[in-house]
């Protein structure tokens, strides 16, 4: 029997691009669900020993760093390369060029990669 008018069987009506919206680290007020996808993609995509939870645990800090080791040169370098901060190590924090990577992976090429307008040394530090 035909499915009924309008459902598209195997796909979702509801755009999933981006993946991650929020800016999210440790110590923050972070939305619950935005942790609990990011979680999933570092867990499910990544293959990383993370709970999916919707806490921004020591363990989804743990694992944002090796993600962002992972592709430091497109998520770290470039903050060091332009001055922004005074290093290149992993930070935890879901920031700028992590949540566009992250974006890239689930969703490519639906983001620009983004600018460093404005941005200063307090933005990217690592707080735990």
């Amino acid at each position: 029997e035909p499915a009924p008018e309008g459902i598209v069987l195997g796909a979702s009506t509801v755009n999933q691009c981006p993946f991650i919206i929020d800016f999210m680290q440790v110590g923050w007020e972070n939305d619950r669900w935005e942790v609990t996808k990011l979680q999933m993609f570092l867990s499910i995509v990544m293959g990383y020993d993370v709970a999916v939870t919707g806490e921004f645990d020591a363990a989804t800090d743990a694992a944002v760093k090796q993600f962002q080791l992972n592709y430091s040169d497109e998520i770290l370098v470039p903050w060091f390369e332009k001055g922004i901060v005074p290093h290149s190590d992993p930070t935890g924090f879901v920031y700028k060029t992590t949540r566009w990577k992250i974006n890239d992976i689930v969703c490519p090429g639906s983001e620009e990669y983004p600018d460093f307008e404005g941005e200063d040394l307090d933005s990217n530090v690592d707080i735990d």
